[in-house]
């Protein structure tokens, strides 16, 4: 066997074999994958940390990113040293990271536990400071996340059918300079106007959630022209002309409103 793959072979090994006096990494993912909690999940990482595979870490992350109220304001506090060795170890492994839906995994638990693309903005907008990744894992992460083939809805794509039927091109599945996630762009009247379609986790009956209103006030705030496409409003439409009068009047009515705000 050639020393490469020999090499290979036991770094997979050295990976997956249960330490002498500890638990097999199948038995910590399965601690960690039923832990109650931040507090649990840095308990199981203080005990077996050392002999987390990458499938271990990304669990952990991925329980992490879950936090909410006090114990997500506990897990951040001081810096988020409370992460520290996870992250360093972490940072470590990425050379060698054997796992690409794990590294997603970890870049969507950061994103959690970092404010996403608005409230990023909120907070910048503030002087209010944000705990930096190590570069190495936040590169890592951003390219895991943006690796990760994203499934445009039904609805999205039946908007997107029609802005193409109105001889626009949308550009789907778009990011800001601010990393905040756009449904679609399309160029009307010499201007780049954003095109979000709303599906019903976007609002409470017919009112917007906290998120869905405040994507919406920063997209405007950062001179973005907005078309916002609720479900309900779609569902009413019959036919291709009623659809395609209903986008040239959401498209003619966000540049009224860009050009006089």
């Amino acid at each position: 066997m050639p020393d490469r793959k020999r090499n290979n072979l036991r770094s997979r090994q050295a990976r997956t074999a249960a330490p002498a006096n500890g638990l097999h990494p199948k038995q910590i993912n399965t601690r960690l994958s039923h832990a109650r909690g931040a507090d649990e999940l840095l308990h199981l990482y203080g005990q077996h940390g050392p002999s987390m595979n990458d499938i271990n870490l990304a669990t952990c992350w991925s329980g992490l990113g879950r936090a909410r109220g006090a114990d997500r304001a506990r897990l951040l506090g001081g810096d988020g040293e409370r992460l520290w060795g996870l992250r360093g170890q972490t940072v470590q492994r990425l050379p060698t990271f054997s796992s690409v839906q794990g590294l997603a995994n970890i870049a969507h638990a950061v994103g959690k536990l970092r404010p996403s693309g608005s409230a990023w903005v909120w907070l910048r907008e503030r002087g209010v400071d944000w705990p930096q990744l190590p570069l190495p894992l936040s590169q890592r992460c951003c390219e895991a996340f943006h690796s990760v083939e994203v499934t445009p809805s039904r609805l999205q794509s039946d908007v997107a059918s029609t802005l193409r039927s109105l001889n626009l091109s949308p550009m789907e599945e778009m990011r800001t300079m601010d990393q905040i996630s756009l449904d679609a762009v399309v160029t009307y009247r010499g201007h780049n106007v954003a095109v979000e379609v709303d599906g019903p986790l976007h609002f409470f009956g017919q009112r917007p959630t906290g998120a869905t209103a405040l994507k919406r006030r920063q997209l405007r705030a950062a001179g973005w022209p907005l078309v916002s496409v609720p479900f309900w409003e779609w569902d009413r439409l019959d036919g291709i002309h009623a659809k395609c009068e209903y986008l040239h009047w959401k498209l003619e009515a966000a540049l009224y409103d860009y050009e006089h705000s």
